[in-house]
């Protein structure tokens, strides 16, 4: 069984493992639940399928504060022979200001720990670490209903370093309790789109 395949498979499973479509409207508490499905590009050429489902969620603490959770699940398609599920945890802080009218500057700092377990049936290896994850992102209401989002981050985990990069779009129903968003994410050798339904308080 390969596992020198397992450091790359390992960094990416952290940054396919719940990729949010960031925030919701233009206040700071709500609780989500999101599907990502994302591809793994290698440099041998191969591409390797994953997909994560997760909960989130996120609760002012002051008016420019906010403290930010998520736990996810996931798994990537066998790739030459081996299974992989993952899970993951994350807790961090968001700092927020208005920049105009409707449009929020927000940066991030997040603790990350992942689990990663490999099986090829015979045998199997599991691998786990924390790091951390850095953010900056823009939201703006386009519209009383709709929010575009953009970020950028940088996660160091595994002894690795990949910086990403996300736009996404939120529609809320009238009373801005409910939203549903989807979101694209480009990182180093990965590619993410990603689904989440959130409350809103």
């Amino acid at each position: 069984m390969d596992f020198l395949l397992n450091r790359k498979t390992l960094f990416i499973g952290a940054l396919l493992v719940s990729v949010p479509v960031m925030s919701s409207e233009l206040s700071y508490t709500y609780l989500g639940l999101g599907f990502d499905s994302t591809t793994v590009d290698f440099d041998n050429g191969d591409e390797i399928d994953g997909s994560t489902l997760g909960v989130f969620g996120s609760i002012a603490v002051s008016p420019n504060i906010a403290l930010v959770a998520s736990a996810s699940t996931g798994e990537l398609d066998t790739y030459q022979g081996i299974d992989t599920d993952m899970s993951q945890y994350s807790f961090g802080v968001r700092a927020h200001t208005p920049i105009s009218e409707g449009t929020d500057i927000i940066g991030d700092v997040q603790l990350m720990n992942i689990e990663i377990e490999m099986s090829d049936g015979f045998s199997s290896f599991s691998d786990d670490d924390t790091g951390t994850v850095l953010g900056v992102g823009i939201r703006h209401m386009v519209s009383e209903k709709f929010e575009l989002n953009v970020r950028a981050a940088r996660t160091n985990i595994f002894d690795d370093t990949s910086n990403s990069f996300a736009i996404g779009g939120r529609l809320y129903n009238t009373d801005k309790n409910f939203s549903a968003g989807v979101g694209f994410v480009s990182s180093d050798d990965a590619s993410t789109i990603g689904f989440d339904a959130r409350l809103h308080f």
